[in-house]
């Protein structure tokens, strides 16, 4: 039996994973939380249900290690919006000398792949004959997209290409730093996605003796990063299981940036665990509920008329049963906890007016005592 030895991953590593695990999940899963990025840094105008289409960017490259072997590239995040415009982009973590060489390699490679379009007639202004054609190869637009605090980083990357006849030309691409932009210009440019990276930014006052991170602050900003994501569902800019999974999301960036800040990390988990739970979460253990009740009963019934061989029209017969059945308890039920949440609001609505007619009436007092004190002193 060969075992493989257990390759230790460094803490670095770790947080590293973590973060591209983030930004790869909501790409899967949410990526039309992309198109803000693409408004704000390109000028487009993409409606929230402008089509995406998630590509795939893998080539094939000599190996780093071993020049004579082919191995797999992958660039990060690939997209096709609106069925034509191909977009490139890369998370990065550190500074990188030679990040700009990089993306023209998968800049080409994707163009090529996604990039080509027929031949067309070339005009003279490029030294060809009028009837001349040629192959055109569209690039993609891309952005680096710094996750960490990068002070240093320019507003873009870029290379100087040297054609064989000596003509140069520069090849740019868009730099965009997440932890320069504040929770203000976040929220206009509903920038949702940078959320859960924007607590990378406390990072390096951990340890700060000069200026350290309160509590307090850290309990300010993620309030109103909560604010935030509020306002999103409300505009429907996000459904409530996006909500939930950027509160996932924030924990999971929360867990890492703190983990040896422990009065910090429950704080932040504190806020970010609702007392409540949300529609969402009650459909979803209802629905595990009703799968299992359904399971469990179907069979127990189909046991009881079928003992020889289970046919496939007994199954379907007795699974509308039971389904109907439990289907009106899933409603019961349903209405049995809106009706707990809305006793619970009312409840605190009613709190709520009562401490406000308390504090009227303590007003009118006062102001009779202060006309009473008001004679006496005359």
């Amino acid at each position: 039996m060969n075992l493989k030895p257990t390759v230790l991953k460094s803490p670095a590593q770790l947080a590293r994973k973590l973060w591209d695990g983030i930004l790869k999940s909501m790409l899967q899963h949410m990526p039309e939380q992309f198109l803000p990025l693409l408004n704000h840094v390109f000028g487009k105008k993409y409606p929230n249900d402008a089509p995406i289409e998630l590509l795939s960017a893998e080539y094939s490259a000599p190996g780093k290690s071993n020049p004579g072997t082919l191995s797999s590239i992958f660039a990060a995040i690939v997209l096709r919006v609106a069925g034509t415009d191909i977009y490139h982009l890369e998370g990065q973590m550190e500074k990188e000398t030679l990040l700009s060489f990089r993306m023209f390699e998968y800049d080409t490679h994707i163009a090529l792949l996604y990039g080509s379009s027929d031949k067309r007639t070339l005009s003279n202004d490029i030294g060809a004959d009028a009837d001349c054609t040629t192959p055109i190869l569209h690039f993609p637009a891309s952005i680096i997209l710094y996750l960490d605090n990068n002070h240093t980083v320019s507003g873009q990357n870029c290379c100087k290409l040297v054609l064989s006849d000596n003509t140069e030309t520069l090849y740019t691409v868009s730099v965009v730093k997440i932890q320069d932009y504040s929770l203000k210009q976040i929220r206009e440019n509903h920038l949702t996605l940078f959320l859960p990276f924007t607590l990378l930014r406390f990072r390096p006052r951990l340890c700060s003796v000069r200026n350290p991170l309160t509590k307090k602050e850290l309990t300010m900003f993620v309030n109103k990063i909560i604010i935030i994501l509020k306002e999103e569902l409300n505009q429907n800019n996000i459904t409530q299981r996006q909500y939930k999974d950027y509160i996932n999301y924030l924990r999971d960036a929360a867990s890492q940036i703190f983990i040896h800040h422990t009065e910090l990390c429950e704080e932040v988990m504190d806020m970010l665990t609702d007392i409540v739970p949300s529609y969402s979460a009650l459909e979803d253990q209802l629905t595990e509920w009703i799968t299992a009740k359904v399971t469990r009963e179907v069979t127990a019934k189909v046991t009881d008329e079928v003992t020889a061989k289970v046919t496939d029209e007994v199954t379907a017969k007795v699974t509308d049963e039971v389904t109907a059945k439990i289907s009106t308890e899933f409603q019961k039920q349903l209405q049995e906890e809106t009706a707990l949440f809305t006793l619970q609001l009312q409840k605190k609505e009613s709190q709520l007016s009562a401490a406000n007619s308390e504090n009227a009436r303590l007003r009118a007092l006062l102001r009779r005592l202060f006309q009473v004190l008001c004679k006496l002193k005359n």
